[in-house]
């Protein structure tokens, strides 16, 4: 049995006209960017071309100077971090050395918005643990956005 995962033309994630500068940099020049449901997105370019500032506005992690962002929908500004713990995952590129987690922990964590506690307390323990663990972070930066369904 074969399935397959309909597109929905509404997008999930909708960015608009985004634009920071920061000094005389300037990071994002009217990014925009429409992810519909079962699409699967690469932002690609090179050093400095303004990926991880995209990712980080569309998290709520840095704010734009200018533009209009979405989620299922609603504007960014309008979600408290629960609501958006709820539809967006973010695995930095980089963590603190200190800090190592297995992607179980990092699954295991986003439950954590949903009122499990199992997220937060795989953290903590992690967080203060002292053994060395030589578990180190992927260069990869993740991030998913669902729906309710």
């Amino acid at each position: 049995m074969q399935t397959s995962v309909q597109n929905d033309p509404t997008p999930i994630i909708q960015a608009s006209d985004l634009n920071l500068r920061i000094g005389s940099t300037q990071l994002l020049d009217d990014a925009s960017l429409a992810i519909s449901t079962g699409e699967r997105v690469a932002i690609v370019g090179p050093n400095g071309a303004g990926k991880t500032t995209l990712i980080r506005c569309l998290l709520g992690l840095t704010q734009p100077d200018s533009g209009h962002i979405e989620i299922n929908g609603r504007p960014l500004a309008e979600l408290s971090h629960t609501e958006l713990a709820r539809q967006v995952s973010y695995v930095p590129q980089q963590l603190a050395e200190h800090i190592s987690f297995t992607a179980m922990e990092f699954i295991s964590m986003s439950r954590y918005a949903y009122g499990g506690g199992g997220g937060l307390h795989a953290f903590l323990i992690r967080l203060f643990e002292t053994s060395s663990s030589s578990t180190a972070p992927s260069s990869t930066i993740c991030v998913a956005a669902h729906t309710d369904d």
